[in-house]
């Protein structure tokens, strides 16, 4: 099952602290992280015209910046783009509220 968890330092409403999620957040989670990559100029996954000027997406770029993200979820099982993770676990019961959460983006893009 997937959760999302929000950290300690996050002000949710008591019993909001983890809610059950989808296939569907993770998705958008990994589009966040993708471009916060871009914003932070981690990755370009861009083509560029002989000006300078911005003409297509790289295809093979992008496939390979959502291939890290993904290797990082497979690989850890929880992922963050901001004030929380979502997490893959049996049940709320068995998850750890973190303390604070910054983001993975960095990490997955280093």
């Amino acid at each position: 099952m997937l959760f999302k968890v929000w950290a300690q330092n996050c002000v949710r409403p008591k019993g909001m602290r983890i809610i059950e999620v989808f296939e569907s957040d993770l998705k958008q989670e990994f589009d966040k992280i993708f471009e916060e990559a871009c914003d932070l100029k981690l990755i370009d996954p861009f083509i560029y015209d002989d000006d300078g000027d911005m003409v297509q997406v790289d295809d093979e770029k992008t496939s390979e910046a959502y291939s890290k993200i993904k290797a990082y979820w497979n690989k850890n099982k929880e992922i963050s783009s901001g004030d929380y993770i979502i997490v893959e676990a049996e049940s709320k019961f068995d998850i750890e509220i973190p303390n604070a959460c910054y983001g993975d983006t960095g990490i997955i893009f280093k």
